[in-house]
């Protein structure tokens, strides 16, 4: 892939999604994509948390798990799109608790901003992804 998300560290702003339509809970985030590797923290409406995890250089995937200080994970998959992967969206899973959507950009633009925006999300099973729609407002 010709696009490097290398290039697209710094400000995030997204949101996750509890159900298809529901309600987007937004987050603030702060991440560095070097060698394959994915750094970063944030906070959202559940608290503050760090995130680790990695990319393919040479594809779209990504993947992490978002920990919130001193209490559980959550491990989102997705994959990037827009120029230079400035756009990743995909799933969350918590282990037998529970799933949704999620997407994040690179930049300062809040989600509650007057753009329209929609997620999809990819839920990956072995090395296939398949994708189940998730509409936001």
């Amino acid at each position: 892939m010709s696009d490097d998300i290398t290039n697209t560290g710094g400000n995030w702003r997204g949101y996750y999604l509890y159900e298809p339509g529901g309600r987007r809970h937004a987050m603030s985030l702060e991440l560095a994509f070097t060698a394959g590797t994915v750094r970063g923290s944030g906070d959202d409406d559940i608290g503050s948390f760090v995130i680790r995890g990695s990319f393919e250089p040479e594809g779209v995937r990504v993947w992490w798990t978002k920990r919130y200080l001193g209490a559980h994970g959550v491990d989102y998959a997705g994959v990037r799109d827009g120029e230079c992967g400035r756009v990743v969206y995909g799933s969350w899973s918590i282990a037998g608790q529970g799933s949704g959507g999620f997407r994040i950009w690179r930049g300062a633009v809040p989600v509650d901003a007057a753009i329209e925006v929609e997620a999809e999300a990819h839920v990956f099973e072995a090395d296939d992804a398949v994708l189940v729609p998730v509409r936001s407002r």
